[in-house]
């Protein structure tokens, strides 16, 4: 990580707006009298950055605020490889803090934002820087103070504090982590021993190879084996091809079959064609004889509704004689019948007065 410029206001000393410019910069140094804000501007770049002041621990931040200032804001330029990024950082007296980080170019244009928000910009800083607070200001700053308790403590005392500033105490851990891990491995490799020497007992060069020797056997028979199921392989094969010859044989053969059953038809079909060539020349006079008999069958159809016609005319002829002689009878019995009128005719005019 490259710084590239600062611009602070509010912050400390610093009340009105003061720009740094380190680009170009490889090497420099940054000096002045005592209170002229030299530890300011590395404690606003590492506010900055990650939203934290070295010199106040975990104490609030407002009282970095200028006297008679209401809120403080830096924004730091800085590089990392060939890309820059900016953060921009503001604090109230009253009031919750904002941020915000975002790539730019080298002219300072922006690019893209990449966060906003107090969390979402410290982990964005620490994605970026490659280095959380704690690992940036024992690597990269070291804080103000602690140098100077460094040289004035005991012994004793140093030997602590250098172990804080370069985190021995990591490696006191590691120490710890690999013998209790050493411990566990030691444990577990005599567990094994152990097991080894009870349930793998028999397990002497001997043993070890009449197994091995059992083994090649055993190995020996499986490739006999596979030998014998290769050849297997070729004989099925062999035999679906003949399988398949066969199918083709009996489905010629079932040709064969219909080729006779075609021409027995049609040798029957040819004689049934020769018998009505045959009977061809004698349909005329077929046709005339079935004329003739259904002739001869309307005829007598006719005779025996003539006879029934015949039989109702004598019976009805005697009906009439019959009639006729009644009416000759009655014919007979006229004179005596107008007699009879008269004389009745005369009784009626004697018994009309």
């Amino acid at each position: 990580m490259r710084p590239v410029s600062l611009r602070i206001e509010g912050f400390t000393c610093f009340k009105r707006e003061q720009v740094v410019d380190f680009d170009g910069l490889d090497l420099f140094a940054i000096s002045g009298q005592t209170g002229a804000g030299k530890s300011s501007l590395l404690d606003a770049m590492v506010y900055a950055l990650y939203g934290r002041i070295p010199r106040i621990g975990k104490r609030g931040y407002t009282e970095f605020i200028s006297l008679g200032a209401t809120r403080m804001s830096v924004r730091f330029d800085f590089a990392v490889g060939e890309r820059r990024y900016r953060v921009t950082r503001t604090a109230r007296r009253v009031g919750a803090p904002s941020a915000q980080i975002e790539e730019v170019t080298a002219e300072g244009e922006t690019v893209r934002a990449l966060a906003d928000g107090i969390a979402s910009v410290d982990k964005v800083t620490v994605e970026i820087v490659g280095l959380d607070y704690d690992a940036f200001v024992q690597a990269v700053v070291l804080p103000q103070g602690e140098f100077a308790k460094f040289l004035k403590s005991n012994p004793g005392e140093r030997t602590r504090l250098l172990r804080e500033l370069l985190r021995l105490m990591r490696y006191e851990d590691m120490r710890q982590i690999a013998q209790t891990k050493s411990k566990t491995a030691a444990s577990e490799a005599s567990h094994i021993e152990k097991r080894l020497a009870e349930d793998y007992s028999r397990a002497t060069p001997v043993e070890v190879g009449r197994l091995e020797n059992k083994i090649a056997e055993g190995e020996r028979a499986l490739t006999d084996l596979r030998n014998k199921l290769a050849d297997s392989d070729l004989e099925i094969k062999r035999a679906r091809r003949i399988r398949e010859r066969t199918a083709a044989l009996e489905s010629k053969q079932g040709e064969r079959r219909g080729v006779f059953a075609s021409k027995e038809d049609m040798t029957k079909k040819r004689s049934q064609i020769a018998a009505a060539v045959k009977a061809a020349a004698v349909a005329p006079l077929l046709e005339k004889v079935h004329e003739n008999r259904a002739r001869t069958e309307r005829a007598t159809e006719e005779r025996a509704t003539a006879e029934g016609n015949l039989r109702t005319a004598v019976r009805d002829e005697t009906k009439a004689l019959a009639t006729y002689e009644a009416a000759k009878e009655g014919v007979k019995r006229i004179p005596a019948i107008e007699k009879t009128i008269q004389q009745l005719g005369e009784a009626v005019g004697l018994l009309e007065p």
